[in-house]
């Protein structure tokens, strides 16, 4: 099982999320507002999961979306769980513990 760990800044607690949790398509589940990482150059990016301006305003992006915004490249025909295995190997959904 893939999951991923989401820092709240505010209160300085991590709470860990499943990729089962997010939906593939707009509008599908998906159970943070942001998800927030350091990419490869240990810069912070914040990616927003829900749409907030156009048709979709509101809705969830779900995992194509996000990948999408992650600029990870994607097959034309792809499964669920295939996105979920390449999304596993982002930095965005990669688990790192610092103590």
């Amino acid at each position: 099982m893939k999951w991923l760990i989401l820092d709240n800044a505010r209160t300085h607690t991590a709470k860990a999320y499943s990729l089962l949790n997010f939906g593939k398509s707009i509008g599908t589940r998906c159970p943070t507002g942001t998800i927030k990482y350091a990419d490869q150059q240990g810069v912070k990016q914040v990616i927003d999961c829900y749409f907030k301006i156009g048709s979709n305003k509101g809705l969830s992006k779900g995992l194509i979306e996000i990948s999408k915004d992650l600029n990870v490249k994607l097959p034309t025909k792809l499964k669920l769980e295939q996105l979920r295995d390449i999304l596993s190997n982002h930095p965005a959904f990669k688990i790192i513990l610092r103590l």
